[in-house]
């Protein structure tokens, strides 16, 4: 559908459209109910469109700044060898729109960015109607995709049907294998490939249908922008509960310490997804949340260790806690490997959005989208390795569910029974009495840190966190 255009009388330029075209690529644009000429005008060809590759763009706004002239005074010389610079009569542009009239066509003869825009060159306020068309030839069928974007619509049904059903397979058979186990973690974390199936397969139909038809409604970004939002909520939200001990070494967490997580992975996730649909500047917004987020979930997993390793170093001193010993020695390493690999991971993808805004053009999109999936999927597998459910036999299962705890306890010897320190993981009073304090420079084992551990006097407060 055509669209009405007012254009001002300063002289300056009206972007139409930024584009990447391949070679060989194609534009038409159409133009009627041309108003606002006065009558006694003489210039019939004050108005003018441009087609000019970016590179010769950025010399023209330079030269525009720098010596005070219009656009429509710098010589053609200056918009480049490849650039289309045509004039039209505006006899022609006054009668009803037509698309087979008043129409210019032309052809790109090097795979680039590229600017489309109008110039009024006249001293006075022109409106009209505009209809403008731009598509890509791939093996002789039109694609209204840029060409960076070509590709997509394969690389999103790659993954949506091939790297992420296959990532979480194994995880899915896992979880059947375990399925007496109930942890909500898990729950948490397998609906994370889940989404992104969704995802996958539903931006493999958006584009599919942009390249066929040049539309892009707003509902379609909008419900892309919204599984993007969901799908990052769950990723933060996982990775930020696993800081906190949730699931591993903590049953509850402090309404206070819920809207926080819930606050900031909501925040990630909002300028996560506003990158993905607007892009440009966004970006910063993305760096900047990637910084608190990621700041955050270290500090979480730095206090939550400190208080681990105060309650391991007091396990220790009870030869009757020997197996609460080496299960919370390995959930220590799990929510401390956890961490590493988020942040690690998280840096990777950090600085990607940052190569992506500097360097990368409009006709190497894909490169973005290929490599953000990626990295999420191979995070996905690798921490996933770390979180499969172990038989309930030979371990105490993650979340070290009261059931189980009271078991392993019944196995010693009634006199001992008492002495067991207090599981952090557990809210209820199952023990009447509470170990006496660890020693001031009592360590976790295995940590290679020398750090005194901080003396608590207290640790009923464990029981309520």
């Amino acid at each position: 559908m055509p669209s009405r255009v007012l254009l001002s009388d300063s002289r300056e330029q009206n972007m139409l459209a930024q584009f990447a075209f391949g070679r060989g690529g194609q534009g038409r644009v159409s133009i009627g109910n041309l108003t606002g000429i006065p009558d006694n005008y003489t210039d019939r060809h004050f108005f003018r469109f441009a087609v000019v590759e970016d590179t010769y763009w950025s010399n023209l706004e330079s030269l525009a700044a720098t010596t005070q002239k219009s656009y429509c005074d710098i010589d053609r010389l200056y918009w480049g060898e490849n650039a289309i610079y045509r004039s039209f009569d505006y006899a022609q542009l006054q009668g009803p729109f037509n698309a087979s009239q008043s129409t210019e066509s032309f052809v790109i003869h090097r795979t680039g960015t590229y600017y489309m825009l109008f110039l009024n060159c006249g001293n006075f306020e022109v409106e009209f109607l505009l209809y403008a068309s731009f598509f890509n030839m791939v093996n002789g069928r039109i694609t209204h995709l840029p060409v960076g974007s070509i590709p997509l619509p394969t690389v999103y049904m790659i993954f949506g049907l091939g790297v992420w059903p296959a990532f979480a397979l194994p995880w899915v058979y896992n979880w059947y294998r375990q399925r007496q186990q109930r942890v909500n973690l898990h729950w948490l974390y397998s609906l994370y490939p889940m989404l992104q199936i969704a995802l996958c397969l539903y931006c493999a139909l958006a584009y599919n249908f942009i390249s066929k038809t040049g539309e892009t409604p707003e509902w379609l970004q909008v419900f892309r922008g919204s599984l993007w939002f969901i799908s990052s909520c769950s990723y933060y939200l996982f990775r930020l509960y696993v800081s906190k001990g949730y699931g591993i070494s903590r049953t509850k967490l402090a309404s206070q310490e819920k809207r926080v997580v819930f606050g900031v992975a909501v925040f990630a996730a909002a300028m996560e997804a506003t990158q993905q649909i607007i892009g440009g500047a966004s970006v910063i917004g993305v760096i900047i949340f990637y910084f608190i987020t990621y700041f955050y979930l270290f500090w979480n997993s730095r206090a939550h260790f400190r208080l681990l390793g105060s309650y391991i170093g007091k396990l220790r001193e009870k030869s009757s806690t020997e197996l609460l010993v080496k299960a919370y020695t390995r959930k220590y390493k799990l929510i401390l490997q956890t961490c590493r690999i988020a942040i690690c991971f998280g840096f990777v993808s950090l600085l990607i959005q940052v190569v992506d805004y500097l360097a990368l053009t409009l006709t190497v999109r894909y490169i973005h989208h290929i490599t953000i999936q990626g990295i999420r999927a191979i995070e996905f597998l690798v921490m996933g390795y770390f979180f499969l459910l172990r038989p309930a036999d030979s371990h105490i299962t993650i979340s070290s569910h009261s059931l189980r705890r009271r078991a392993l306890l019944e196995r010693q010897p009634t006199s001992q029974q008492r002495q067991a320190a207090p599981s952090i993981n557990l809210g209820s009073q199952e023990l009447d009495e509470a170990p006496e304090p660890a020693n001031r420079y009592t360590t976790s084992p295995g940590l290679a840190s020398s750090r005194p551990t901080i003396r608590f006097r207290n640790w009923n407060w464990l029981r309520r966190s």
